[in-house]
Formats: structure tokens, sequence, C-alpha cells
């Protein structure tokens, strides 16, 4: 039984719930975008909870995200919030050909703005380094 076969089966009863875990592991590219697809329809409809470690898969497809660590539940928000309350604004990078003392009065390479990704969030998160107290990790819906 291939995996639209079960996903057929899994909401042939029209579930309120529906649980992915890893559904894109081990496909293509073409697939991968199919079944974002899918679960953006079946998300108006039901409540879709995705497990998954790819996290560039969760910041595509999901509005809100909860990131467990050893059992417990750590942070929840929506993915924007998250890297925000991690990272602030986010960063400039500098590139110049000095040492950073010497930066002022050399011209630059290039400037670049990055931003805090889910992957960092994530590993900040779970590798026990806490940036805020834990009440202030969880959206106020929760």
């Amino acid at each position: 039984m291939d995996f639209w076969d079960r996903m057929a089966q899994a909401i042939l009863g029209f579930p309120e719930s529906i649980i992915l875990d890893e559904p894109t592991v081990g496909l293509d590219p073409k697939q991968i975008i199919e079944i974002r697809e899918m679960i953006r329809k079946l998300a108006k409809n039901h409540t879709v909870i995705l497990s998954s470690h790819i996290l560039a898969e969760v910041r595509e497809v999901c509005d809100y995200i909860m990131i467990i660590s050893s059992g417990k539940l750590v942070a929840s928000d929506d993915p924007e919030k998250l890297e925000k309350k991690i990272g602030g604004e986010g960063f400039v990078e500098i590139q110049a050909r000095a040492t950073a003392e010497e930066v002022k009065g050399v011209p630059l390479l290039e400037i670049t703005r990055t931003k805090t990704t889910l992957e960092e969030v994530f590993l900040e998160l779970t590798q026990g380094k806490a940036v805020e107290s834990e009440e202030q990790m969880y959206d106020s819906d929760i």
C-alpha cells in the first residue's frame, strides 16, 4: 500500500485530526510539493499534526509549532515569533578586508542581513541554553 492509499484510508471517515509522521521522507521533489499542497488543503477542514525533524519542511507548511525536548514542551508559537524570541530582529554580517578593530574607514565587501532560522531556535531550546524563562516562550493560547 503506497502513501496515497494510506492517506485515503486515513481521511475517508473525515476525522477531526490527522497525524502525519515524517510525511515527506524518501520522496522526490515533485512528491514533496504535492504533499505540502495536500497538507495545506487538509488543514482547512482538519487539525493536521505534523511530526518531523525536517525543520525546513515544518517551516514551510506549519502555522503553529510546538518544540518538544526530552518529552517536555519547551516552546510553542508561530514560526516567526519563535525565530524572533530567540534571535531578535536578526543580525547584520559585514565582510571586509580588515580585522574587527580595523573596520572603521575600510571599504566593505559585503553587508548581509540575516535572521535566526528555525533550526537555530530548535538547537537553542533543546541544548539547554534557554534564552528566556520558560513562561515567556509559550504563546498565551496554550
